[in-house]
């Protein structure tokens, strides 16, 4: 399915209504047909189940539409109000709360998010794919934000995950489409958040700091700026740093030497993360330190997971062994999990790299396609448990994220102060 429902619901072709949208939809995203069966607790959704509140935070949104010029900017929120549940339906389950049986939905944000990333490839441009799944991803947070009275560097990192005017509008509207007890309360909470906002993380308040990281960085390397910027940003989500003018060390944290570089592939079996090594980062002096080698030299075989504990440590000296003399690596591996990737993101913090995550899209049916292609394909049931439980990366993992198609061509670059595709790579057409 092309962009083309996107385009009419940006224009006001499509009327923002659940029956429109998933007449127009409900193929390229079949959870929608299952909302109307999936429940939610009655004291927090008296309302009913997941069908009837989406249709109301749509109705909702509508009515505060007006002030959004017509466009990307408005089919952004219809789709993240759409969506922003669209895990529900394999996440909900009964448990008991505070001695009490409730319906809950645990993790159905981040879940929803990681689903829905390969899925809405080709339906919208990709810039807009990142903002829909920052909102569908963080949309509880600004309230947790408020009522937890989380530091300012929290307030400026959900901001690189999601833009927050746009999180503000959702969770409104989240909020005002349903029927519970503490409504008011919820929304104390939302323009609690709106002042952190507007404090802490203006809109554009990342150009300052790419301002400076230029400055300090002068005519050296993009690797040098990038690790700047990155680092700058890094230490300020942190609380570690508190103004740009502050940054300038950090351009000479490695003398007059490029710092190290460490690349970590994010992709399920079969996508193109080995043929990314060999034909574009290994041609640009990039060592390859992989999983499967590891395993292979360990077991006498790639597809052996006994030994994975052991193949981890392997890797991992190798891994340590080229960016102590601060040569570049990439760390060839599927990388599908958060805390798996944060531990080697640690790594490369560790010996002053600047980090990048070089995420593969695909459709699924492509993923499935690729993997068959292999040598070593895994089983398909394998490759199901891989999407399944992959956690879609976000910004604030590593200081830059190339996206790729499954071409090896760049969708776009987050965390890069030239936003340029990066190691020769042509960029998608739009």
């Amino acid at each position: 399915m092309s962009a083309a429902v996107f385009d009419a619901v940006g224009e006001g072709e499509l009327p923002p209504t659940l029956d429109a949208l998933e007449a127009a939809l409900g193929e390229a995203l079949p959870a929608l047909g299952r909302f109307a069966s999936t429940p939610q607790d009655p004291e927090w959704h008296a309302e009913g189940d997941v069908r009837i509140h989406t249709g109301m935070v749509l109705d909702e949104l509508a009515r505060t539409l007006d002030p959004v010029p017509k466009g990307a900017a408005r089919a952004e929120l219809i789709f993240g109000a759409l969506l922003h549940d669209y895990a529900k339906p394999w996440t909900t389950r009964e448990a008991e709360l505070g001695g009490k049986l409730r319906v809950v939905a645990p993790r159905h944000e981040a879940k929803g998010r990681s689903a829905l990333a390969p899925l809405l490839l080709g339906l919208m441009p990709f810039p807009s794919v990142l903002r829909v799944l920052g909102m569908v991803g963080s949309h509880h947070e600004p309230k947790l934000l408020a009522l937890k009275s989380r530091p300012p560097g929290e307030v400026k990192r959900l901001s690189r995950r999601a833009e927050p005017q746009q999180l503000l509008a959702l969770e409104r509207a989240d909020m005002r489409g349903r029927v519970c007890p503490d409504l008011p309360k919820q929304l104390e909470h939302l323009d609690l958040y709106e002042l952190m906002a507007e404090e802490y993380s203006p809109a554009g308040w990342t150009k300052d700091w790419a301002e400076a990281a230029l400055l300090a960085a002068g005519r050296r390397s993009e690797a040098v700026q990038d690790f700047v910027y990155g680092e700058a940003i890094r230490l300020a989500e942190a609380g570690r740093l508190t103004s740009p003018a502050e940054l300038g060390y950090l351009a000479h944290q490695h003398g007059r030497d490029d710092p190290p570089e460490l690349v970590i592939t994010v992709a399920p079996s079969g996508a193109g993360k080995t043929r990314l090594c060999r034909a574009v980062l290994e041609p640009r002096g990039f060592e390859r330190v992989s999983l499967d080698d590891a395993r292979e030299e360990l077991t006498g075989d790639v597809s052996d997971q006994t030994a994975n504990g052991q193949a981890r440590q392997l890797a991992k000296s190798r891994l340590k062994a080229a960016l102590r003399p601060g040569r570049k690596v990439v760390w060839d591996a599927t990388s599908l999990r958060r805390e798996l990737r944060a531990m080697i993101v640690q790594v490369g913090l560790d010996y002053g790299a600047l980090v990048t995550f070089a995420v593969i899209w695909q459709r699924p049916e492509d993923y499935a396609k690729g993997n068959r292609a292999r040598a070593d394909a895994v089983p398909d049931s394998v490759l199901r448990r891989q999407l399944d439980g992959l956690e879609w990366p976000e910004a604030d993992e590593a200081h830059r994220i190339v996206h790729l198609d499954g071409k090896l061509q760049v969708l776009g670059v987050e965390g890069s102060i030239l936003g340029a595709a990066p190691w020769g790579l042509p960029e998608r057409a739009a």
